[in-house]
């Protein structure tokens, strides 16, 4: 079970392994991504903030929220942090509890989509998705958020 170090993944991780009686190994790659001045926002808050500025954020995946992280750079970094979990655990299962977007990255990577396609994809929290990738590397999408 590997999560994001951030509090409430540890959380839930924590729960799911002591049920299984496996160990919970944080990682930073799959944190969530750093909104900056909109941490804490909807979409709606942060549009409504500066619409302006919100949009050409949406439009522009390598243009951080002020004093945040580009999606791009979001994207970069939790597609590193799945490359060292599929070589480290070929053939196995692994849990990874994460957040909204680094798993819409996921997700959009292994569609072969542009990383903006990330604003297209819906899972709340406590949903669950999941990604099978085969011996050859190519993944396939099992499920997308289930709640």
């Amino acid at each position: 079970i590997v999560a994001s170090p951030l509090q409430r993944t540890m959380e839930t991780a924590g729960i799911v392994a002591a049920r299984f009686g496996l160990p919970v190994l944080p990682d930073e790659g799959f944190a969530e991504m750093a909104f900056g001045d909109w941490d804490g926002m909807t979409f709606a808050q942060a549009r409504a903030a500066d619409p302006v500025l919100f949009d050409a954020w949406l439009a522009d995946p390598t243009m951080p929220p002020p004093g945040g992280e580009s999606l791009a750079a979001v994207s970069d970094r939790v597609v590193d942090a799945l490359s060292r979990l599929l070589e480290r655990y070929d053939g196995e299962r692994v849990l990874v509890v994460a957040h909204a977007m680094p798993v819409k990255s996921i997700v959009a990577a292994a569609m072969l989509s542009p990383v903006e396609a990330a604003h297209r994809v819906d899972v709340g929290p406590g949903s669950l998705s999941e990604v099978a990738y085969w011996a050859d590397g190519r993944p396939s999408i099992r499920a997308l958020g289930l709640r």
